[in-house]
């Protein structure tokens, strides 16, 4: 059977690297031996084929997923115009339920089908239902059981765990931290409520929270890092991979209050790290970090800096909890779905 040729579609990618455009490149990673596989992003890199839709910076929308879904429709159209030649055996849809009406266009006009998945916490796969994908991948069993639509899969986000646990030397500064070290690397934008976890480490008493990570709310919080915690808040920015395996391999606890995660690929690499998760409770994460760490209500900041004050007494287990995540083993049921759907 010869190769398949797949268009991989990610409206962020090689602009930003967020959950979904870190999913986009494991998922170019692990099946480019399998498949061949052309990347289409907003902007171009050694991976991808770029697509400047100019919509973050140049169109102001107050709302800011009404901007994101107004620039994957444009995107999407761009991405119509080079696929509807037929060129491809399959389309995977990384880039929102905008680009599932040209996905669909595409299939009409060429036959080829379409693979979709689930983004932003599984509320707008509804829509994605309209376009009648040949399949929605659900990240979550939680989102899959929810989901009434039929043609469907379960398939979480896989990592490497063996390169997470390859011993790193710390980054210079980290030396001098005062442990225990927390580590956030949430996007400094608002639904990931990071002032929450600023006020339970300072709540906490000791200790350093390091911040990585960009986004539009990075003067606001690193002004109040600063106001609340001093020398003990400590923002590094954009870090590349390699230094990111660094920071967990060598902080102790992973904190994260994000408001909502579709997925959250970020709790399986600090796992893999072997760095037990504090996150926020529901459903999905409850699945995903399970044994790897605590879930609470971050909203109760006094809770929140208590369970820090007993996390020495917790039993964690992130390295046995992220195995079930590993590539090695899902793999095999990606390649089944993506063979299936082409037929």
């Amino acid at each position: 059977m010869d190769r398949l040729k797949i268009a991989l579609l990610c409206n962020g990618y090689g602009r930003v690297k967020r959950g979904s455009e870190r999913y986009t490149e494991e998922l170019f990673n692990h099946f480019s031996d399998i498949f061949d596989i052309d990347i289409y992003g907003v902007g171009e890199t050694n991976r991808s084929f770029g697509v400047d839709t100019k919509f973050r910076d140049d169109i102001k929308i107050p709302w800011r997923n009404g901007r994101a879904y107004l620039e994957s429709w444009y995107f999407g159209e761009y991405v119509y115009r080079h696929l509807h030649n037929g060129r491809y055996d399959l389309v995977l849809n990384n880039a929102g339920f905008p680009c599932s009406y040209w996905c669909n266009k595409i299939r009409k006009k060429t036959g080829v089908p379409f693979i979709v998945f689930e983004r932003g916490g599984g509320r707008e796969e509804g829509i994605n239902n309209w376009f009648n994908p040949d399949k929605i991948v659900y990240l979550t069993e939680y989102s899959y059981d929810k989901s009434r639509y039929c043609k469907k899969a379960y398939l979480p986000v896989g990592i490497d765990t063996e390169a997470y646990q390859k011993k790193r030397t710390p980054p210079f500064f980290m030396e001098e931290l005062e442990h225990p070290v927390f580590l956030s690397t949430s996007a400094l934008v608002g639904f990931k409520r990071i002032p929450l976890v600023i006020d339970a480490v300072s709540m906490f008493g000791r200790g350093t929270l390091l911040q990585t990570s960009d986004g539009n709310l990075k003067g606001e919080i690193c002004k109040y890092g600063i106001q609340e915690l001093g020398d003990r808040f400590q923002y590094v920015g954009k870090v590349s991979s390699d230094v990111l395996m660094g920071f967990y391999q060598h902080s102790d606890y992973f904190l994260s209050a994000s408001e909502h995660e579709a997925f959250g690929i970020v709790y399986l690499e600090a796992m893999a790290s072997g760095l037990p998760v504090i996150s926020q409770e529901d459903e999905r994460r409850r699945e995903i970090i399970g044994a790897g760490g605590y879930l609470l209500d971050c909203k109760d900041t006094l809770f929140f800096a208590d369970v820090l004050k007993h996390l020495c007494k917790k039993d964690f287990s992130p390295l046995e909890q992220v195995k079930q995540f590993d590539w090695k083993v899902l793999k095999p049921r990606y390649v089944k779905v993506m063979e299936e759907v082409v037929g």
